[in-house]
């Protein structure tokens, strides 16, 4: 038995449809977002301007019954709460832009 000092953090918000008349747009933002490892502004918010996880990427998600666009990261368990607030507040920007 040993603490785990991460967290690990996924998010899921509703994705879109390949068959969508906007999914390529969706499949540009999320490059944008965290599709692109190091050029993404979760990237740029999460590692480069806070060093709160070594890695942060989104994902969209195609299956045939079930779509979303997926955050995964980990970072220290005692910035955890830090973390998810500062990937929630990526996304709701992404969003309003």
């Amino acid at each position: 038995n040993y603490d785990q000092p991460q967290t690990s953090l996924q998010l899921a918000y509703p994705g879109v449809e390949r068959s969508a008349p906007d999914f390529f747009a969706a499949v540009l933002m999320n490059e944008i977002l965290g599709g692109s490892a190091f050029t993404s502004r979760l990237f740029e918010e999460v590692r480069e301007k806070r060093g709160l996880a070594y890695s942060v990427s989104s994902d969209l998600v195609d299956h045939q019954h079930a779509n979303a666009l997926a955050i995964t990261t980990a970072t220290r368990a005692d910035r955890a709460a830090e973390t998810l607030a500062v990937v929630r507040e990526v996304v709701k920007r992404m969003a309003q832009e």
